[in-house]
């Protein structure tokens, strides 16, 4: 499910939206899939000072909410959330 989220917020990324606010709390669950809501506060990262900040937080957010239910989770939010912002800045997400 992680992989699943992770994508999907590269999706959004994509799309130039970054949730804001990514938490447990906005992502459902429901035979087998996930859903990502809440999008009042996103943000346009083309527009918005703010945005690589938030990425990293929505990113951080999600992989703490794993690690703390499998143990031996390793995954590293701030430089998975630094290459994706990269990849989105040059143009390659």
């Amino acid at each position: 499910m992680l992989e699943r989220i992770l994508w999907n917020i590269e999706l959004m990324v994509r799309e130039n939206v970054v949730h804001g606010d990514l938490s447990a709390f906005n992502m459902l669950y429901h035979e087998g899939q996930v859903r990502i809501i809440d999008f009042p506060q996103a943000v346009d990262p083309r527009k918005n000072s703010s945005a690589r900040d938030l990425l990293q937080r929505d990113i951080s957010n999600v992989v703490e909410f794993f690690q703390r239910r499998r143990a031996g989770l390793e995954r590293e939010p701030e430089r998975m959330a630094r290459n994706l912002w990269n990849l989105w800045k040059y143009g390659e997400v």
